[in-house]
């Protein structure tokens, strides 16, 4: 799958010899409705500090992996984007680095397979 997904333009899904997509990566990617955000600062933060009034309903997943890491999942990352940074920035936190990661086509492929036995 990952040679696929470095190599290739176009991918199809295969399940039992059927046919279930065939479409470039970034539009099958996009039918998980799924990125991460992946944040570093300086200092640490809770979930209900970044959960708060607009972009609360906007997050799928809070995930903390250090005092001054987290990751949220959310559909579309660019709708939450500012809104986070604007959120960070209001609470005197410096941002490191942040990183909007996609599905990888090994979970685009789990996740066509999961549904066709369905």
């Amino acid at each position: 799958m990952h040679e696929a997904e470095l190599l290739a333009d176009r991918i199809g899904i295969l399940n039992k010899g059927n046919m279930l997509a065939v479409d470039k990566k970034e539009n099958l990617k996009k039918v998980l409705k799924k990125e991460i955000i992946k944040v570093k600062i300086d200092k640490g933060i809770s979930e209900d500090l970044i959960a708060q009034d607009g972009i609360k309903e906007k997050i799928n997943l809070f995930r903390k992996i250090k005092d001054d890491e987290f990751e949220i999942e959310v559909e579309n990352s660019s709708e939450v984007l500012d809104q986070l940074i604007e959120k960070l920035k209001n609470q005197d936190r410096k941002i490191l680095t942040i990183n909007v990661e996609t599905p990888s086509i090994e979970e685009v492929f789990i996740n066509f397979v999961r549904n066709d036995k369905k």
